[in-house]
């Protein structure tokens, strides 16, 4: 069974209605205004045929960011050799990666990408999936985030020194450009979150 891609145009289609593909809202799900540029230019590439100019996009500014659209796309192109190398093997990781989350119609195109590889292709795809998932999978988004909100809170609070002065400890919001709004009550909460997502689903 050969694995026929969908066109980006019928996958944005329903990913513009369905709801969110993560699976807690621990994993971000919405794109900020550049990732969504970097989308619509990763689209127009394709459809125009500069499948490298895609794949670059795909692959530089997208897939990094949890995007399982992206990685459906990468996918896509591994297995049929749009812009890159064919590598089945390799587009099918990238398929089961995208379906991570555990969206229906993901899934399908993963396990129909499964199925047309030959037995002895099989461990290869299992393999590099355990390498993509180190680096592209929520895990490690999740992770990197977690990271992220804990150096947040560190530079937040300051340094702590000794005092006689018995006065309330004021706590300044570092602002950066992923995350001007939240505060430090959201932040930790967020962080408690991103904490069991790691223990539950990572370990």
């Amino acid at each position: 069974m050969r694995f026929r891609p969908t066109p980006p145009a019928v996958l944005l289609a329903w990913l513009a209605w369905a709801p969110p593909l993560g699976a807690a809202e621990d994993v971000p799900t919405e794109a900020s205004p550049e990732l969504r540029a970097a989308q619509q230019a990763a689209d127009a590439a394709y459809e125009a045929g500069r499948y490298l100019q895609a794949y670059e996009i795909y692959l530089g500014d997208l897939a990094p960011a949890g995007d399982k659209y992206a990685q459906y796309m990468i996918g896509i192109m591994h297995a049929h050799g749009l812009g890159v190398q064919q590598d089945p093997p390799l587009g099918a990781a990238w398929l089961a990666l995208a379906a991570e989350r555990g969206d229906e119609r993901l899934e399908a195109a993963s396990d129909e990408a499964l199925a047309g590889l030959p037995e002895e292709q099989r461990p290869r795809r299992d393999t590099l999936l355990t390498e993509l998932r180190a680096s592209y999978g929520d895990c490690a988004l999740v992770g990197r985030l977690l990271a992220g909100d804990r150096r947040r809170v560190t530079a937040s609070t300051g340094s702590r020194v000794k005092s006689n002065v018995n006065a309330p400890l004021t706590i300044i919001h570092m602002q950066d450009e992923d995350d001007r709004s939240i505060d430090q009550q959201s932040l930790r909460e967020r962080i408690r979150k991103r904490e069991r997502f790691l223990r539950e689903r990572c370990s």
